[in-house]
């Protein structure tokens, strides 16, 4: 999956409600920024979602590296997801690593 566009807060944004498109963004050391990163995909894509959960990474391109790096992991539970059903496509799911669907 691919980053979409980062939101201005956990609920999408409606239309022209603040949805950026993805670029670069920097980060001071030692410093903490909080991100709502929207990940999507091609529904035409063969990622059957019920056979979650998938393991994500996150990986992050530092500038002084031409390489990128796995910056966390995590379980993606896309077996909550239906893709016939429009309204579930964005889900908020919490990020308690003992939660269990």
């Amino acid at each position: 999956m691919s980053w979409q566009a980062t939101q201005p807060e956990l609920e999408p944004a409606p239309v022209g409600g603040g949805r950026v498109m993805p670029s670069p963004f920097p980060i001071n050391g030692r410093q903490a920024v909080e991100r709502f990163v929207e990940f999507g995909r091609e529904l035409a894509e063969a990622l059957p979602l019920d056979a979650g959960p998938y393991t994500a990474i996150v990986e992050v391109q530092l500038a002084h590296r031409s390489r990128w790096s796995p910056l966390v992991s995590f379980p993606l539970h896309t077996e909550l997801v239906k893709s016939q059903d429009s309204a579930r496509l964005f889900v908020t799911r919490s990020n308690n690593p003992a939660w269990l669907p």
